[in-house]
This record gives structure tokens, C-alpha cells and sequence, in this order.
């Protein structure tokens, strides 16, 4: 019985988790849209402060890729841009850190009162739905995370002296490895984007994991969706293909990497505890710097391979191959980004039937079939992908 009621309380966790990160990339749309709009096929000065700002507001790495590699799949963004949001993706990972570093500090019932029920008065502001829905949603986070952790604490207990107790409290490599294996797995089932955080945190506050064991976690999940980022870009043209090739093996080694980069330095400083705060407080404060840390080893080498990425030469005659409508409605893309790109293939739609209708004004023979035929196949593609 516990099992299962601990299994729907961590679902429910990362339902609010997910909720949240959408509602806050929908708080920010506005601002998404005009920097779309704006062109980010731009000079580099101009290019990085509105990828910077593209990559915060949405708040979510996973989102960030996946949309970036489709608008470079549409052609309606530029082979450096889309590289770019895809390395700067990491960024998006702001939001995680912030509730790692309240978790289990904030009161949610306090964070109701004084924020979400002001935000219902006023709720016919037009700012104040989106905003009210990342406060509800995160108060939920909250209750759920201290639930959680109340149940945990009671699970050492009934499980008594058993090797998988005795394995995740041991920090050694062994078990360390045994961890980010484990996650990498799970990542293959469960779709939520952080759900090692929310794991891994609910763990160490239950003392049931070690310390590098949490942060293997972490890192096994960010193995695994570079892992998923690579399958994902299977059934799109060559170079889309490749692109996403190279950018999730990066990502997969940066992330281990940056594991081992993290646990070297845990061994010869604790900064947690050197700012003389509490030792709870230490531990949330280490965790989240060894997230960033991992983040951080993981983007250079994602910006190291895209400097070389950036200067291959593409080749303009590819297959036609688009993404499917599930990246869209299965949450994987940003929705500001989307609702955007759509519109961009209407218009690309629009152009392409006109050079149809113009071809009919050549004598036959003059435009070469394949040409004629690439034309009518990439409108079919484009229009089955808008109806979706």
C-alpha cells in the first residue's frame, strides 16, 4: 500500500513540476513571439542577448532542443541560431534550481495566501491567469514534495537491512555508477523533464540516498535525453539527422563528464557548509551547485562540437522528412514557438503554390521533373504537418 501511494504522490509531484515549467513559458509568450519575430538569423551581438532570452523565458532545456531542431528541419531558422538555442539550452534549467533551493523551506500554505489568492482578485489582468497558475502549481509542488518526504522517512524502517538500502546510501563509484545506470533507464519511461531532482531530493532529505548517489541521478537523466534527443532526429533529412547526432552524444558526455568533474571537487571542498549556514541548508546549497556544475561541463562541450557543427557544409538537396504533430502535442515543443512556426509554414505554403501555379506557364520539358515533383511533395508535407 505504501508503495503505491508513494508512486502517486511522486506523480502527482512531477505533474505539478511540468505544469509549472508550461505556465511559466506561457507568462512569458508575449516576449517569445516578438523575439521570433524579430529574426534571430541575426549578427552574433544581436543573435545572443534574444537566444539568451529565448532560452530563459521558456525555462525548459528539453522544450528549447526539440523546438530549435524543428525549426531548423522547417528551414525557417538558420543552421547557427538553431545551434546556438541548443547549446544556450541548458539555461533553461533556472526554474529547477530555484525550487531545489527552497525545497522544504517554503511554507505553501503561506505561499497561497500571499500570492495566489491576490492573483484571483485580480485575475481579469491578463498577465495574472498565467502567473497565478506557476504560484498554484508550485504551492502544489510544495505540499507534495513534504508528503513525499514524510513517507520516505518511514521506508528504511520496513525495508530493515536489505542490500538495496544498503546500495544507495553508498557514495563509493560502484554504487555511483549503479545509480546513473538506473536513471538513464527510468529516463526511457518517464517523459517528465527534472524527475531526478524531484527524486533525488526527496532521497536526501529521507537520508536514504548518499550524496554523489543523488547526483548520479541527475546526471544518468541527462545522459539518457541526449540519448533521446539523437532517436528523436532519426526520421528527419541528413542533416537534421546528424545535428541531432552530435549534439546528443555531446550532451550525453558532457553530463558524465560533469558528474565526475562534480564528485572530484566534492572531495577536496564542501562549500555548503563554508558559509557557516545550517546543515540542511548546506546540503540544498551543494546539490544545487553540483547541478550546475554538471549544466555547465555539459554546455561547454555542447559549445565546443557545435563550433566545429556550425561550419559543415549542408547540402540543399535533402529528403523531405518534417517532425510529426506529436512533438507538438505530446508538450516536447515550446507551444509560443510552435503557434509561431506554424504560421511561418502557412506562408511557405503560400509560396510554394504560387511557383506551382507558375510552372504552368513553361513549355513542357523546361523545368526538370524532379524539380516539379519535389515542389508538389514538400507542399503535401508542409500542409499534412499544419493539419495536425
Amino acid at each position: 500500500m505504501l508503495l503505491f501511494t508513494l508512486i502517486g504522490t511522486f506523480y502527482l509531484m512531477l505533474l505539478m513540476l511540468q505544469f509549472s515549467q508550461k505556465e511559466m513559458a506561457h507568462f512569458f509568450s508575449g516576449w517569445q513571439k516578438k523575439i521570433l519575430a524579430s529574426s534571430l538569423d541575426a549578427p552574433f551581438k544581436k543573435m545572443l542577448p534574444r537566444a539568451l532570452l529565448l532560452v530563459l523565458t521558456e525555462a525548459s532545456p528539453q522544450r528549447t532542443q526539440m523546438t530549435s531542431l524543428a525549426f531548423y528541419n522547417l528551414r525557417i531558422l538558420g543552421k547557427r541560431p538553431s545551434l546556438l538555442l541548443m547549446a544556450l539550452s541548458n539555461l533553461g534549467a533556472w526554474w529547477i534550481l530555484i525550487l531545489t533551493l527552497l525545497f522544504m523551506n517554503v511554507n505553501a500554505v503561506m505561499l497561497v495566501g500571499v500570492f495566489v489568492l491576490p492573483a484571483l482578485l485580480m485575475r481579469k489582468i491578463k498577465w495574472v491567469g498565467p502567473l497565478f497558475a506557476v504560484l498554484f502549481s508550485t504551492a502544489l509542488f510544495f505540499v507534495l514534495s513534504e508528503s513525499l518526504v514524510r513517507q520516505l522517512a518511514s521506508l528504511p524502517a520496513m525495508m530493515g537491512e536489505s542490500e538495496i538500502v544498503f546500495w544507495l546510501a553508498d557514495g563509493r563509484f560502484s554504487a555511483v555508477l549503479g545509480l546513473a545506470f538506473v536513471a538513464i533507464l527510468l529516463t526511457f519511461l518517464i517523459q517528465v523533464e527534472f524527475w531526478s531532482v524531484c527524486l533525488a531530493l526527496a532521497l536526501l532529505f529521507s537520508s536514504i540516498i548518499s550524496f554523489n548517489g543523488a547526483l548520479a541521478l541527475f546526471a544518468g537523466e541527462r545522459i539518457a535525453r541526449g540519448i533521446l534527443f539523437a532517436w528523436s532526429g532519426r526520421i528527419l533529412n541528413q542533416d537534421c539527422r546528424l545535428i541531432s547526432r552530435e549534439e546528443g552524444i555531446a550532451a550525453s558526455v558532457g553530463a558524465g563528464l560533469g558528474l565526475w568533474v562534480t564528485l572530484y571537487l566534492r572531495e577536496v571542498t564542501d562549500l555548503g557548509r563554508s558559509f557557516g549556514i545550517s546543515e540542511a541548508q548546506g546540503r540544498l546549497f551543494d546539490f544545487a551547485l553540483g547541478l550546475v556544475l554538471i549544466l555547465f561541463v555539459q554546455f561547454c562541450v555542447q559549445m565546443f562540437v557545435n563550433h566545429f557543427a556550425v561550419q559543415k557544409k549542408v547540402d540543399e538537396f535533402q529528403d523531405i522528412r518534417y517532425y510529426p504533430g506529436t512533438w507538438y502535442h505530446g508538450g516536447r515543443m515550446s507551444k509560443a514557438g510552435a503557434e509561431w512556426g506554424r504560421q511561418q509554414i502557412a506562408k511557405r505554403i503560400q509560396e510554394i503554390r504560387y511557383h506551382i501555379q507558375g510552372l504552368a506557364t513553361f513549355k513542357e520539358g523546361q523545368i526538370p521533373d524532379h524539380v516539379q515533383g519535389r515542389l508538389r511533395k514538400e507542399e503535401e508535407e508542409l500542409a499534412k504537418l499544419i493539419k495536425e
